[in-house]
């Protein structure tokens, strides 16, 4: 797993992100400074010795007509090494360009990550919030499903009874309608003997 801030999805908090946010861009920052401090006093460097051996040939030059050939020798040498150290300047010039260019490009990518990461985050909250508000209602028409099978289970129950109690085949059911019923007519015993 990557760890290296502003790189890894984070689904946590707004602030935690925010504050990973601000500590890449800190830290950017504080590259490039340091890069840029560092070529500066390369370039500094090689520009006094630049200087230095300038003077040096300088004052060499006035002393050409007194210059054996071994200080002549010297001198071409030293005029090779000044070229070579601006070349070398050069290329560190380029080569800091390089890197600053670097540099905002993986600034880009990090700020498109960071609102890709964004849009992630609320999507993932959305897709939270309607798999929570579905499994509610899931959960409320099982419910009612459950009473309407224990409904009709009931149903069946009392169904099956009536019909295999003879007792009851023959009864009448009455309900609480309102309605006055009167005993069924039929055949009443004689209390007479």
């Amino acid at each position: 797993c990557d760890t290296r801030p502003g790189l890894g999805l984070e689904f946590g908090s707004t602030s935690a992100s925010t504050s990973t946010t601000k500590k890449t861009a800190v830290i950017g920052e504080q590259y490039e400074v340091l890069l840029q401090s560092a070529m500066e006093d390369q370039a500094q460097h090689y520009e006094g010795e630049i200087s230095h051996l300038e003077a040096e040939l300088a004052a060499e030059a006035v002393n050409m007509g007194q210059l054996s050939p071994l200080e002549l020798k010297e001198v071409k040498g030293l005029e090779r090494a000044i070229h070579e150290m601006r070349m070398r300047v050069d290329q560190m010039s380029r080569h800091l360009i390089d890197a600053q260019a670097e540099e905002v490009a993986h600034r880009a990518k990090n700020n498109v990550l960071q609102k890709g990461q964004g849009i992630a985050k609320q999507l993932l909250d959305k897709l939270r919030e309607e798999l929570e508000r579905e499994k509610i209602e899931g959960e409320q028409q099982i419910e009612e499903l459950e009473l309407q099978v224990s409904d009709v289970t009931a149903n069946i129950r009392m169904r099956e009874q009536i019909v295999n109690n003879d007792n009851l085949r023959e009864a009448h059911i009455f309900g609480t309608s309102g309605e006055s019923h009167q005993p069924p007519k039929g055949k009443r015993k004689s209390t007479r003997r």
